[in-house]
């Protein structure tokens, strides 16, 4: 990975509705102070030609949990940036909570920024309940049946934010949705679009441009047992680019060994022969968690490179994340910081 990659009012108002309002408010002010540095920044440095694309396969590097596990994510693909990695990963959200995240590169952010921004919701159905009969309805006094919420699928919105000052600034929008598949136990399939705005991209002829792509792909995630996942996620399958955008095809495994203790093993980009998204990628994670779930620890490699990272849950509704990352291609340590929280 280019590794370029986060009041009170006098009314009382709901705590979820004030633990959203916090949350946009954090969004609108790291958006605000991105905007402005940006202003700031009168040279334009054109950009070099490994650094064309930041991984423009659409397959997203979001999100601290991931990133701390060495990207080895397909199989798993759980929270709140799981959609850009495995749509499918939305299935298996816990119901009745939405779910928001905001990660930043909180390192060497004067040169370059990796930011997101992530949320997940539910879409129900109405579904009368099978058990009510001709009493229960005599004895409601002939009111309306009673009917249940059934969920239809969860879906997962969001953004990854790139920022080379002085370089290309790539804006993608994800949109994603998971469903699991009522006739095949344990199986869960999603799909995914994203739009990707370049600006001051420098192409092969040395000239600065601005353009925009599209692209779509599905995922898969099939929940073995208790203990084992198996996921693919396949990119640009669907796709309007000005430059070659080959389909990317990632598969993986995640092993529950324990308690609280998962393993995760990705092949990326297995049948790009061109490594025009990169070259072919062995990854591989595991993630520790304590005191029920209180405090995770992560450990990871991306074809040999390291990769840490750590959790910790201050409230059932908030949670506060942390990954480094050594990437290989620029020799440069990153950070990651992340906020996640319920609502």
């Amino acid at each position: 990975m280019q590794a370029v990659t986060l009041s009170r009012s006098t009314l009382k108002a709901p705590p979820a509705l004030l633990k959203a309002v916090l949350l946009i408010s954090l969004i609108v002010v790291a958006c605000a102070s991105n905007a402005a540095f940006a202003a700031t920044s009168s040279t334009i440095i054109p950009t070099l030609p490994e650094q064309r694309g930041v991984r423009p396969s659409g397959f997203g590097e979001a999100g601290t949990r991931p990133i701390g596990m060495g990207e080895a994510y397909v199989a798993i693909s759980d929270d709140a940036s799981g959609f850009f990695w495995n749509p499918a990963g939305l299935a298996f959200l816990k119901q009745g909570k939405r779910v928001a995240e905001v990660m930043v590169k909180a390192n060497d952010r004067n040169s370059t920024t990796y930011d997101s921004i992530a949320l997940t919701g539910s879409v129900y159905s109405d579904a009368k309940k099978s058990e009510f009969s001709i009493q229960q309805y005599l004895e409601s006094n002939l009111k309306s049946p009673v009917y249940d919420k059934q969920l239809n699928y969860n879906y997962g919105v969001g953004g990854i934010f790139t920022n080379q000052y002085g370089g290309v600034r790539i804006n993608n929008f994800v949109f994603g949705v998971g469903k699991k598949i009522d006739k095949v136990k344990g199986l869960a399939t999603g799909t995914k679009i994203r739009v990707a705005s370049y600006t001051d991209y420098m192409n092969a002829q040395n000239q600065m441009e601005a353009f925009t792509e599209f692209s779509a792909g599905v995922g898969a995630i099939y929940e073995v047992n208790k203990y084992l996942k198996a996921g693919v996620n396949i990119d640009n399958i669907i796709k309007n680019s000005r430059y070659e955008l080959p389909a990317c095809f990632t598969m993986g495994l995640a092993l529950n060994i324990a308690e609280g203790t998962v393993i995760a093993m990705d092949g990326y980009n297995l049948i790009d022969t061109k490594n025009i998204l990169g070259k072919t990628e062995f990854r591989a994670g595991v993630e520790k968690s304590f005191m029920d779930n209180a405090f995770t620890i992560r450990l990871g490699t991306k074809n040999g490179n390291l990769n840490l990272g750590f959790g910790m849950q201050f409230t059932p509704e908030f949670h506060f994340d942390y990954a480094f990352m050594g990437d290989y291609d620029t020799n440069i340590q990153q950070h990651f910081v992340s906020g996640n929280i319920r609502f």
